[in-house]
């Protein structure tokens, strides 16, 4: 096995073990709020990444079909 995929593992874990702008806007929700404001919140965050999911799943398909509308956005 090559020297540098213990070390991407590593990294890998330690990296998904940190808690990200998410789960604090969670914990804040939940503390300030209680669970009626941290479930609104849990909604809101599961629509953004589905929007989020949605238009990176169109952009790849449109993208690499038109050349035009890659140099737009580009």
């Amino acid at each position: 096995m090559p020297t540098h995929v213990p070390v991407f593992i590593a990294t890998t874990l330690l990296l998904a073990m940190l808690p990200g702008a998410s789960q604090a806007l969670m914990i804040r929700q939940v503390l300030e709020g209680g669970q009626h404001t941290l479930r609104g919140t849990l909604a809101g965050n599961a629509s953004g990444f589905l929007l989020w999911s949605t238009a990176a799943a169109g952009l790849s398909a449109v993208l690499p079909a038109s050349p035009t509308a890659y140099a737009v956005l580009r």
